[in-house]
């Protein structure tokens, strides 16, 4: 009986990969092309299980020693289980495969000391061999396929290697397609150099969210963000220079704020905006919060990106402004839309602005 291929709900965080200073977003949709791969890794070389692990593009930019894999798509007795499951890359077949970026086949995988027995325990499951190859786009590693338990007592052999090879390539190959596919329409929307989405799209989804709060009778909030002592960057080291802390602001801003449905922004020059969609003043103060830290311990431009931008090491240099304004707390109902809309963003803006002044004094 052919076992169901299951993946995670949300594949987004997953799929927000940069390709030539432009980030691009993957819908859902994404998932029947990772359930098709799984099929034919059951037709060509069935086995008892199988899973495909991504990492996270934006933990990898931070952080490469940090990042993890990710059971993104499996089947097989108790798969389930293993969905959305974080796999360190310490130990385990799947990790040394993504770190050495080669294949691996193993029919008696536990003599290997990589072998990491404990999500056999997770999934009540006994593996009894392994066949693994990484998953790539271009020359960059982006995650791994791993089947177990070949059906039939001979185990995997270098055929069936070559054929999860050639499924493999398929794989980096339809998310590079997507990537490339969606360029167009998220162009559109979004800030080529901060990689967020763009002020129109902002306003839009201002509109939208404050109709939906109306009719759910539900919290909406906006933090204005509004970079502090940016300008010193920009007259001391370039606008070269300015443009990366930019850039390393919306990376730093998707990381710091992981919650379904909120809109990140860049609303011009250096200042920001974040929608919080069924959240209010107080928590929306507590998420300020967190982005405060994340900028203030942020080092920006520590890395080598060409002899025109060197490694700058800046620390505490940077800092950031909020204003926050709530719907339910700030703006009456019977208002029209439009008019709701106009004087969030007011409050919002002229509360940092007040902020602002106060650091000045």
């Amino acid at each position: 009986m052919e076992e169901i291929v299951k993946t995670v709900q949300n594949l987004e965080p997953f799929l927000k990969r940069t390709k030539k200073s432009i980030t691009y977003e993957i819908t859902l949709h994404f998932s029947d092309i990772l359930k098709r791969i799984l099929n034919l890794m059951q037709i060509f070389v069935p086995s008892e299980a199988g899973s495909i692990l991504l990492d996270d593009p934006i933990k990898k930019l931070e952080n490469p020693l940090k990042n993890k894999l990710t059971f993104v798509c499996a089947y097989g007795s108790n798969s389930e289980k293993l969905l959305g499951k974080k796999l360190s890359l310490k130990k385990g077949i799947a990790s040394y495969v993504y770190k050495t970026e080669k294949p691996y086949l193993s029919n008696s995988p536990e003599k290997d000391p990589s072998f990491d027995p404990s999500w056999d325990i997770i999934s009540n499951f006994k593996t009894k061999s392994i066949l693994a190859v990484p998953i790539k786009i271009e020359k960059s590693i982006i995650g791994v396929i791993e089947l177990l338990n070949k059906k039939n007592k001979k185990g995997f052999n270098k055929k069936d290697l070559k054929v999860v090879q050639h499924l493999a390539d398929y794989t980096g190959l339809a998310i590079h397609s997507f990537l490339d596919a969606k360029r167009v329409s998220e162009f559109a929307i979004t800030d080529e150099l901060s990689t967020l989405y763009n002020d129109r799209y902002f306003h839009k989804k201002l509109i939208e969210y404050i109709k939906e709060a109306r009719e759910k009778s539900e919290e909406l909030s906006l933090i204005f963000i509004d970079l502090d002592n940016f300008k010193s960057v920009n007259d001391k080291y370039g606008h070269l220079a300015g443009s990366q802390a930019l850039r390393e602001v919306g990376i730093l801003l998707r990381a710091t704020v992981n919650l379904d449905g909120s809109i990140l922004a860049r609303y011009g020059g250096d200042e920001f905006v974040l929608l919080l969609p069924g959240i209010g003043y107080e928590k929306a103060k507590k998420i300020s919060e967190k982005i405060k830290e994340a900028i203030k311990n942020h080092t920006f431009l520590s890395k080598s990106l060409g002899f025109l931008i060197p490694i700058l090491n800046l620390k505490g240099i940077i800092g950031a402004s909020f204003g926050i304004a709530s719907l339910k707390e700030d703006i009456k109902k019977e208002l029209p839309i439009e008019e709701q809309k106009d004087l969030l963003i007011r409050l919002a803006d002229m509360r940092m602005y007040k902020v602002k002044k106060v650091k000045k004094m």
